[in-house]
C-alpha cells in the first residue's frame, strides 16, 4: 500500500511540475513581492507556533488560483452516516453463473470458445456430433410416418363403416319388397281359394293380371329413369374423384346407388314379365274356362317364390348388419392403433427435446450447437476438441461480471444492526480512484466458530467489468444516521499512506495540515481532529497545491 502510495505521490508530482511551468512566474513573482526579512522571520515563527502537522505556507495570487482551478469551502458539521466497516473478498454471484453441459452423449468436433472470451446470450460454444441424438432424429421421423399411416387406415375404417351401413339400408329395402311382394301373394292366394271354392272363375282374375300389368310396367319405368340418373351421377363422381375434389366414401356411395338402382330394375322387369304371362295365362283360362286348380297353385307358388325372397332378404340383412359391426370393430382397432402412434411421436418428440432443445444445426440430423444461455465472460474450458462428453459432463463456464459479490466477515459484536437490503460502499485497494456501492443481500445463519463472525454478502455492481473476483476489498455496510459530524468535502483530502491531510486557506495563502479521519460518506470524511469549524480549506486544485508544497520542499533540500 505504502509503495503505491508513493507512486501516486510521484505521479502527481510530476503532473504539478508540469502545472507549474506555467503557473511558476505567478507564484513566483506573488512570493517575491511580498517577501522581506522580516516576513520571513514572521513565517518561520508562524511554522513553529502553528497547528501540528502543519507545512507551508504556500503564496498563490488571485490569477494563479483561477488558472489552476482552486475553489475553498468552509468545514462545517455534515450528517454522517453510522457503518461498519469490515474488509473483505469479491466473488462471483453464483445467480449469474451458468455450467453449461452436454444435453446428449457425443464427440466435440467444433470448438469456438476461449478461456477469458466474452460472449453473448444464445453464441455458439461448440458443436457436438451426437449419435443418440441422430438416432433421437430418425424415431422421430419413423414415428410420424406411424401416425400418418395409422390416420389413414383409420380413415378407410370409417369409409368402411359408412359403406357398410349403406349395404344395411339397401338390404332393409329389398326386405321390405320382398314383404310387400309375400303379402301381395298371400292376398293373391286367399283370393284364388275364394273363388275356386265359390267357383266364380270369369273376368276378374284377367283384370286383376291386367292391373298387375299395368302397375309393373309403371314400376319398371320408374326403376329405369333411377337408373338413368344415378348412372350419369356416377360418372360424375368418378370424374370429381380423379380430379381429387370428391372422397372415395363419396364416390362409393354413387356406385352403391347404381347397384341398388339394376338389382329394383331388375325386379322391376321380373315383375313385368310376371305380369305379361299371368295375363296371357288369365286369358288362356278364361277363354277356356279352366280356372280351377291352375289359378290356386299358380297363387301358390307365387307365394312361395314371395316367402323365398323375403327370406333371401332377411340373409341379406343380417350379413350387412354384421358387417357393419365387423367395420366398427376394425374402426375402433384403427383409432387404438392411431392414439399409440400419437403418443409413441409425443414421447419420441419429447426424448429429442431432452437431448437437443433450441440447440439443433439446421440440415443435419446428428450436430448439437453448445450455446451460452447467458451473455458474459467465458471462465472455464473444461473439454478439447475430438473429446468425447456425456450428457452430465461440464463443457463450459460462464460467468456474467456485470455484478459480484463483496463479502465481508462482521465481528459478533458489530452484527447487532447489521441488516439485509442495506447499503455498502465498497473500496478495492486496486482501483483506490473508484468507489463502488451495493446492498446487502444476506447474512450467513450462524457464526464462523474460529473468527466469532458472520459472513455478510453484498450484491455489488460492476458495469464496466473493471472488478475482479477474489480482489480484496472494503465493506462499509451503512446501518443508520450517527448525526451530524465535523466534516470535509472528499476532494479536499489527500491520503499518503497512513497520512491524511487537507489545505488550509490563511489569508491568501495555503497551509498543509494534517488531519485524522473518521466515518466517511459518498461526499464527506469526518474530521476527528486537525479542523474546527468555518475552517476553510481547498476542496477543487488540491493536486496543484500538493505539487506547489512538493517543488518548495525540493528547493530548501537542494539549499
Amino acid at each position: 500500500m505504502k509503495s503505491r502510495s508513493m507512486v501516486i505521490a510521484l505521479l502527481c508530482a510530476l503532473a504539478g511540475i508540469a502545472i507549474g511551468i506555467g503557473l511558476g512566474p505567478v507564484i513566483r513573482g506573488r512570493a517575491l513581492q511580498g517577501q522581506t526579512p522580516s516576513s520571513e522571520h514572521a513565517d518561520e515563527h508562524a511554522d513553529h507556533a502553528g497547528h501540528e502537522g502543519e507545512e507551508g505556507p504556500i503564496q498563490l495570487s488571485e490569477e494563479a488560483r483561477r488558472i489552476a482551478g482552486i475553489k475553498v469551502d468552509t468545514v462545517r458539521k455534515v450528517s454522517m452516516p453510522a457503518f461498519v466497516d469490515v474488509p473483505g473478498t469479491l466473488e462471483t454471484n453464483p445467480s449469474r453463473t451458468v455450467r453449461i453441459t452436454a444435453t446428449a452423449p457425443g464427440r466435440i468436433t467444433r470448438l469456438m470458445a476461449r478461456l477469458g472470451s466474452p460472449v453473448k446470450a444464445g453464441q455458439t460454444l461448440a458443436i457436438l456430433d451426437s449419435a443418440e441424438l441422430a438416432k433421437a432424429h430418425a424415431d422421430v421421423d419413423a414415428a410420424e410416418a406411424d401416425v400418418r399411416k395409422s390416420e389413414a387406415a383409420t380413415q378407410e375404417a370409417l369409409a368402411d363403416i359408412e359403406q357398410a351401413k349403406a349395404g344395411v339400408k339397401v338390404s332393409e329395402t329389398e326386405l321390405e319388397h320382398a314383404r310387400v311382394r309375400l303379402n301381395s301373394a298371400e292376398t293373391a292366394l286367399t283370393r284364388q281359394k275364394e273363388l275356386a271354392d265359390a267357383g266364380a272363375f270369369s273376368q276378374a282374375p284377367l283384370q286383376a293380371a291386367q292391373a298387375e300389368l299395368i302397375e309393373a310396367r309403371t314400376e319398371r319405368q320408374r326403376a329405369e329413369s333411377e337408373a338413368q340418373a344415378h348412372a350419369l351421377a356416377l360418372k360424375r363422381a368418378e370424374r370429381l374423384f380423379r380430379e381429387e375434389l370428391i372422397s372415395r366414401g363419396e364416390l362409393e356411395q354413387a356406385q352403391l346407388e347404381v347397384r341398388h338402382d339394376d338389382a329394383q330394375l331388375e325386379r322391376a322387369r321380373g315383375r313385368e314379365v310376371l305380369a305379361e304371362k299371368a295375363v296371357a295365362r288369365e286369358k288362356r283360362v278364361s277363354e277356356a274356362n279352366l280356372l280351377n286348380r291352375q289359378a290356386v297353385q299358380a297363387a301358390e307358388a307365387d307365394r312361395r317364390e314371395a316367402q323365398a325372397e323375403v327370406r333371401t332378404a332377411e340373409s341379406s340383412l343380417a350379413r350387412a348388419s354384421q358387417d357393419v359391426h365387423r367395420s366398427q370393430r376394425a374402426y375402433d382397432a384403427a383409432r387404438t392403433a392411431h392414439r399409440g402412434a400419437i403418443a409413441a411421436l409425443a414421447a419420441a418428440r419429447s426424448t429429442l427435446a431432452a437431448l437437443e432443445g433450441d440447440a439443433h444445426v439446421p440440415g443435419t440430423g446428428g450436430l448439437l450447437a453448445i450455446r451460452s444461455p447467458i451473455a458474459g465472460v467465458i471462465t472455464g474450458v473444461q473439454v478439447t476438441l475430438g473429446e468425447a462428453v456425456g450428457n452430465a459432463s461440464t463443457l463450459f463456464v460462464v460467468e456474467n461480471m456485470k455484478t459480484l459479490l463483496a463479502v465481508g466477515n462482521v465481528p459478533e459484536a458489530m452484527i447487532g444492526p447489521v441488516r439485509i437490503g442495506q447499503k455498502v460502499r465498497i473500496a478495492v485497494p486496486a482501483l483506490p480512484a473508484r468507489s463502488f456501492t451495493g446492498v446487502v443481500q444476506s447474512i450467513a445463519g450462524s457464526l464462523d466458530p474460529k473468527t466469532r463472525s458472520l459472513a455478510v454478502r453484498a450484491v455489488v455492481e460492476n458495469p464496466d467489468g473493471v472488478l475482479r473476483a477474489e480482489m480484496f476489498a472494503n465493506l462499509q455496510i451503512i446501518t443508520g444516521d450517527a448525526g451530524a459530524r465535523l466534516s470535509v468535502p472528499n476532494s479536499a483530502v489527500i491520503t499518503t499512506g497512513d497520512t491524511s491531510y487537507v489545505f488550509v486557506e490563511e489569508g491568501t495563502d495555503f497551509v498543509r495540515r494534517e488531519i485524522r479521519t473518521g466515518r466517511t460518506s459518498a461526499d464527506h470524511t469526518e474530521a476527528l481532529s486537525g479542523l474546527k469549524e468555518g475552517d476553510r480549506i481547498a476542496v477543487a486544485g488540491v493536486f496543484v497545491l500538493r505539487s506547489e508544497l512538493q517543488k518548495s520542499e525540493l528547493k530548501g533540500h537542494e539549499h
